[in-house]
């Protein structure tokens, strides 16, 4: 049985770790070679249309080959965001299936959209003056659940999070390699990768899936790609003088003096009358100076 009103979306399509031309071409035979597909194809019903959320390749080949199909619907509450961390949380439930790349990715992603689901306060303690919205999700909670789900711990979650912002920044053609498995590229790599320009991202890739590069370091070495210098840092503006506030750090700290010097003054008595008008005057006199020189009055 066919259902010609499923449909894929090309923002959940991306989602789903790319396949080979080989891991296609053996999913098609093995497909061919059953004469149907077996598994349901499962989809959500936005109201309008069928999306396609599991079976996205072997829809494509049964379409392809006039293979029969069922198909389930499966109920998510909520739009489109929501049927994204559906997508991802199924990966995590098929881990064997996925490549460590791969599970890394599916682990980041889930991660970061739970942060932007709820805000994007999941991961940031609730700032002075901000009302708390029933829909956030509490300090660390989105890094825990998938951790618990994952078997990882929160910080491993977070760090998956960033590396997944990181993929994002480079071209396709990586994301495609790192998603495969075909390049095994450490958080370090993706940033230097994230550096260069398209052209040279593909050339590291292509050196590295030739065998002629076990690693991105020697791809960029044998290719003669040198990393981007780092930017430098913006100087920081100096600080303004404020007058005002430096004068009155001043009379705070002259008034412990001053107090001293009438406390010995009143130790000694009358021989420290002349020794303690001199003082007085200097101190005095100091502060006019530092008044006059920074000009407050």
């Amino acid at each position: 049985m066919t259902d010609h009103e499923l449909h894929i979306s090309k923002r959940l399509k991306a989602l789903l770790p790319p396949l080979t031309k080989e891991e296609r071409k053996q999913l098609e035979a093995n497909l061919v070679a059953d004469g149907r597909v077996i598994d349901p194809i499962l989809f959500w019903y936005d109201g309008t249309k069928k999306f396609i959320v599991d079976g996205m390749h072997r829809y494509q080949i049964a379409t392809k080959n006039a293979l029969p199909y069922t198909s389930d619907r499966v109920e998510i509450d909520g739009g489109m965001e929501d049927v994204e961390i559906w997508i991802l949380d199924h990966q995590l439930g098929r881990r064997n299936l996925l490549s460590p790349q791969a599970i890394r990715k599916a682990r980041g992603d889930l991660y970061n959209r739970m942060k932007r689901k709820d805000g994007g306060h999941g991961d940031h303690a609730p700032q002075r003056g901000r009302p708390e919205c029933q829909n956030d999700t509490p300090v660390g909670d989105a890094a825990e659940k998938i951790g618990a789900k994952a078997g990882v711990s929160p910080s491993t979650i977070k760090r998956d999070g960033r590396r997944a912002d990181t993929l994002e920044g480079c071209s396709p053609v990586i994301q495609r390699a790192v998603g495969s498995g075909t390049l095994k590229a450490s958080d370090a790599d993706l940033k230097s990768l994230s550096k260069l320009t398209a052209g040279d991202q593909q050339t590291i890739a292509t050196t590295i899936r030739k065998g002629r590069a076990k690693s991105v370091k020697e791809a960029m070495k044998l290719d003669g790609i040198k990393a981007p210098a780092a930017k430098p840092a913006k100087p920081k503006p100096p600080k303004k003088f404020d007058k005002a506030a430096y004068f009155k750090q001043w009379e705070q700290a002259i008034g412990p003096v001053v107090r001293l010097v009438d406390k010995i003054a009143d130790g000694v008595g009358e021989k420290g009358e002349v020794w303690h008008t001199s003082v007085q005057e200097r101190l005095n006199d100091a502060t006019e100076a530092m008044m006059a020189w920074m000009g407050v009055k």
